[in-house]
């Protein structure tokens, strides 16, 4: 909910869709009760998303042609992690500042291994399209460029940035109009 509440990006999406910047778009924010927990490799964070999420959002809203998963710090990590597993439900991934250094089996994302990097980088290419960024002033700075070599290596559209300070939602607001312009623009 921060990126509803602090970081304004439901605002930013309509201001940018009434310009016709931007495609129509239906956004669920979730609000984390333990966002280490649930982030990190969850298997029932990810059920709770496919199962009652989805479903009660398109039960009330209907279906939607595509769909993608938005997040920054572990929520970028989580956001990645999904779309891997579930290619076919979605199509469009926005990292800021993703915590890139985490494995399922760790717990420390200060040093944990690259495992999900590793993993883009094993699997055949996946039908995505990514905004990728992160600050120059973090400790992430270089696992999202490795991750953002691999995507280039891999042939992804995406588009990756760095931005001139740190991990902080001032950083991430600024990167929502390049962000949403890339994955979600009229094309």
């Amino acid at each position: 909910m921060a990126y509803f509440r602090t970081a304004k990006f439901a605002e930013i999406a309509e201001a940018l869709s009434q310009r016709n910047e931007l495609r129509p778009v239906r956004m669920v924010f979730v609000e984390p009760d333990n966002r280490r927990e649930e982030y990190w490799f969850s298997l029932r964070y990810e059920a709770y998303l496919l199962d009652e999420v989805l479903p009660e959002v398109e039960r009330n809203y209907g279906p939607t042609p595509e769909r993608g998963l938005w997040g920054a710090s572990l929520g970028g990590l989580v956001s990645l992690w999904m779309a891997w597993r579930h290619p076919s439900l979605f199509q469009a991934v926005g990292t800021q500042s993703a915590c890139l250094t985490a494995s399922p089996t760790g717990g420390d994302s200060f040093q944990d291994p690259e495992w999900l990097t590793e993993q883009y980088a094993a699997s055949a290419r996946l039908p995505l399209r990514l905004y990728c960024e992160t600050g120059q002033i973090e400790w992430l700075l270089a696992p999202n460029r490795r991750f953002a070599a691999v995507l280039a290596d891999k042939g992804y559209p995406h588009a990756y940035t760095e931005r001139p300070s740190g991990h902080n939602w001032m950083t991430w607001r600024q990167g929502l109009v390049p962000g949403l312009r890339f994955l979600f623009g009229e094309r």
